[in-house]
């Protein structure tokens, strides 16, 4: 009984617990390239951030290798096979405007988008509080709207698009770490163009 008042009485901490068992759960490996920042796309960098970001020895960096299961991508709707041989599963999430994507290339998955459900009540004070200050924010989402921002640590291979005023997550992307304007290029159709 002890520990159902614990839990009930600390849950913010146990849901912190469990959204960062999760992101561990669910990372991503791409290989790194140098691409041009595409010109129509301004970011902003954090003042708070160091110029290059967090180190390869960081515990914050949640990509690594992760095998593809075909359990991860059960209930699939839809498949698309890009020209690169890359695999896109969207995998029905809590919003069904919203699926979940996976992208799996030569086995392996390299890129995982997930909506988090406003039930889970992530808060994205707390969720900063373990990661720091996003080195890139992005104003915008093409999906959510003017008012959402989205939170890009390229050397964590995480994004998290995010509503600030509300203190939630909406969504999250694990990727292997890779440059912002990579990630843009890549995955960050979410975020309007300037």
């Amino acid at each position: 009984m002890d520990k159902v008042n614990f839990l009930k009485k600390n849950k913010w901490i146990f849901s912190l617990v469990v959204f960062i068992v999760f992101l561990l759960g669910a990372f991503s490996l791409i290989p790194s390239s140098t691409n041009q920042f595409p010109e129509e796309i301004t970011p902003t960098r954090s003042p708070e951030s160091s110029q290059n970001g967090f180190s390869e020895e960081d515990p914050k960096n949640f990509a690594h290798e992760y095998e593809f299961d075909p359990l991860i991508v059960e209930g699939a709707t839809n498949q698309e096979v890009l020209t690169d041989g890359t695999i896109i599963y969207s995998v029905p999430s809590e919003n069904p405007n919203r699926p979940d994507e996976v992208y799996v290339k030569n086995g392996l998955i390299v890129f995982k988008s997930v909506y988090i459900p406003i039930s889970w009540t992530m808060k994205l004070s707390e969720l900063v509080e373990f990661t720091g200050d996003p080195p890139w924010i992005f104003e915008g989402s093409k999906y959510y709207g003017d008012t959402i921002r989205v939170y890009v640590y390229p050397d964590m291979g995480l994004a998290l698009i995010v509503d600030e005023d509300k203190d939630l997550v909406l969504e999250q992307h694990l990727f292997d770490p890779m440059p912002v304007e990579q990630y843009i290029e890549r995955y960050g159709e979410d975020i309007p163009a300037r």
